[in-house]
């Protein structure tokens, strides 16, 4: 799905309790970081679970920062 897609299902979804996020391997979408920022500033999602087979450390940890610090009330599960 491309963002402006999600976007559309994020505004359809509001006050969400929860997301999962999975895939295959999501770290390797390169809008991971804005996915998850739709689902926090749209829906109001108040937790995020990203599964992973954390093969891709340098990214998931760099990706995680940045979802982290533009989504600070985010509780972020990988």
């Amino acid at each position: 799905m491309k963002i402006d897609e999600i976007y559309k299902i994020a505004s359809g979804l509001r006050n969400l309790l929860s997301v999962s996020l999975t895939g295959g391997e999501p770290f390797m979408r390169p809008d991971l970081e804005d996915i998850a920022r739709v689902f926090y500033k749209v829906s109001k999602a108040k937790n995020l679970v990203i599964i992973t087979n954390g093969t891709l450390t340098d990214r998931i940890l760099r990706v995680t920062d940045n979802i982290l610090s533009k989504c600070p009330k985010l509780n972020f599960y990988i």
